[in-house]
């Protein structure tokens, strides 16, 4: 009988059992994917099956946080360049020591990217970026607050800093933060703020020269801090937690390669100050330039032996140079950096001092060589995210080969060229910088390994140093080039306006210029060759 009654009420109760049951199944199906959706910050490897992806507010938050920042330190890299001249005069310099001032922001940049990216993986990214704008807020005070050269180039150096903090931790925080396959899309935001910030800087520079003092071209750069740090404590998580494990911040900070990221600044530092002098301030083969080329080289070839054989967890390790098409890519991210931080820095010298335009006009004329750059990454990122479509190997090589020819028609510059032609030539050179900038961003994205190793050896971290390290490179060589050539006719560069310039004078600085094309047109060959070594995806 209880038996029964037991029975009994079990078959009462399994029917309301199995409603309420139903009842649950219905509730999570239908509100589930919608709570999965907002609350979704940081991705995580999910099965297969896993729900279609949408970013969300925060993940825009944070996208609009690091584009702003983006664009402080593009504007911050090229507005000085359209003043290069006016600032050689006013320092009363010639143009290897004025260069500096580009050189030590880029110098900076570099061993920024590297360093805080370290940092961002043990304390978050957070707190990190904040400290990252708030180093380059105070190199931007210094530079405005700067009576002379070295006072200027040591806080372009502060400056450069925290720029490459904000540039290498917003590779991480995308790499962290969207999944795998919508990386391409969310890195071309990031690349289209780096353009719109080299525009703005090429643009905004020419106009402070003409219109204002140069003083406020750095004060300028104080309003794309304000709005980074405003947004950043909205946008991301200041309490200091890395990607690590939890509670071991000891563990994590020995497991980071700090001496291969610490190697690259005295490593750089040493080799640029010897090319810099040699034939210029000293001799090539006087000790006081090839004591600093020696030592550069060394520290940076214990980097590589150092990297090869040593570290732990290396950042230029085997992960980004595992094969031929990974070390193809990396090596032609250093060589497009080579010759866009060449054109960009000594096409000015030619319009300013062959052509006599004013640095306003120099300044939207340089918009030539990035201006196109712009649709096109927009037209990259789109194609690659609708579908299966790697466009991105024919792109490159199609870019080396069109550069190669506007490499080579830059020697057609003299006193004589009409602007037209000049200008088309430009815009060659644009098309050819257009197609590159795309093209080695989606193909490091769609080669990189979807492993779960530290990000902070990501082949797309690394591309962005080996490409700034091209840029560093790139300035006191070319500078060399151009002032050796010109003391070989005993003709000191100038920094006056075309128009107070002798006829001998602007052709000896014409021919100075063309043996400068040359260099860039053999760089430009050998990064049309380092494309044949790209595999297809």
């Amino acid at each position: 009988m209880g038996v029964e009654a037991i029975s009994v009420r079990h078959a009462e109760i399994a029917p309301s059992a199995r409603s309420l049951e139903s009842s649950e199944q219905s509730l999570i199906t239908t509100h589930a994917p919608a709570f999965v959706r907002a609350t979704q910050y940081t991705y995580h490897d999910d099965p297969p099956n896993r729900l279609a992806w949408q970013p969300g507010v925060r993940e825009w938050l944070v996208m609009t946080c690091i584009s702003i920042l983006v664009t402080m330190d593009a504007f911050n890299t090229t507005v000085v360049i359209p003043l290069m001249p006016g600032l050689a005069d006013i320092f009363q310099q010639d143009l290897e020591n004025a260069l500096w001032i580009s050189t030590s922001y880029l110098i900076g940049n570099a061993s920024g990217q590297a360093l805080f990216a370290m940092f961002a993986e043990i304390l978050g990214a957070g707190p990190i970026l904040l400290c990252s704008a708030v180093l380059a807020t105070t190199g931007t005070g210094v530079c405005g607050g700067s009576l002379s050269l070295p006072v200027l180039v040591a806080g372009r150096f502060i400056q450069g800093m925290g720029g490459g903090g904000v540039l290498g931790i917003s590779h991480l925080i995308v790499l962290d933060l969207i999944p795998p396959t919508h990386q391409v899309r969310f890195f071309s935001y990031v690349f289209r703020a780096q353009v719109v910030g080299i525009i703005l800087g090429l643009v905004g520079g020419g106009v402070f020269d003409d219109y204002a003092a140069w003083i406020w071209a750095f004060y300028s750069s104080f309003v794309f801090c304000a709005m980074g740090m405003l947004v950043i404590p909205f946008a991301l998580d200041l309490r200091g937690q890395g990607d690590g494990p939890k509670g071991t911040p000891t563990s994590r900070f020995r497991g980071m390669d700090w001496i291969g990221a610490t190697l690259i600044l005295p490593g750089l530092g040493c080799v640029m100050v010897g090319i810099g002098w040699g034939g210029t301030q000293f001799a090539w083969d006087s000790w006081q330039t090839l004591v600093p080329v020696c030592v550069g080289t060394s520290l940076l070839g214990l980097l590589v032996v150092y990297e090869a054989k040593w570290a732990a967890q290396p950042m230029f390790g085997a992960r980004v140079f595992r094969d031929v098409s990974s070390s193809m890519l990396q090596m032609g991210g250093f060589l497009h950096g080579f010759i866009f931080s060449s054109q960009i820095h000594f096409v000015p010298v030619y319009l300013v001092l062959i052509q006599g335009l004013r640095a306003t006009v120099t300044g939207v004329s340089l918009v030539t060589l990035t201006g196109l750059t712009l649709p096109t990454i927009v037209i990259a990122g789109a194609l690659q995210h609708s579908g299966p479509v790697d466009l991105a190997t024919w792109t490159i090589r199609i870019g080396w080969l069109i550069s190669a020819a506007a490499s080579g028609c830059f020697l057609l510059f003299d006193t004589t060229t009409p602007p037209p032609a000049w200008v088309f030539i430009l815009l060659a050179a644009g098309l050819g910088h257009s197609l590159l900038t795309p093209g080695y961003y989606v193909s490091i994205q769609v080669h990189a390994p979807r492993d779960r190793a530290r990000l902070s050896t990501s082949p797309i971290l690394v591309h962005s140093i080996l490409r700034t390290w091209g840029m560093c490179l790139a300035v006191p060589l070319s500078a060399t080039v151009v002032t050796n050539s010109l003391s070989r006719t005993s003709i000191p560069y100038a920094t006056h306006l075309a128009s107070y310039l002798p006829e001998e004078s602007k052709d000896a600085h014409t021919h100075a210029l063309q043996v400068l094309w040359i260099l860039m047109t053999v760089a430009v060959g050998l990064g049309g060759l380092s494309s044949l070594g790209i595999r297809r995806a």
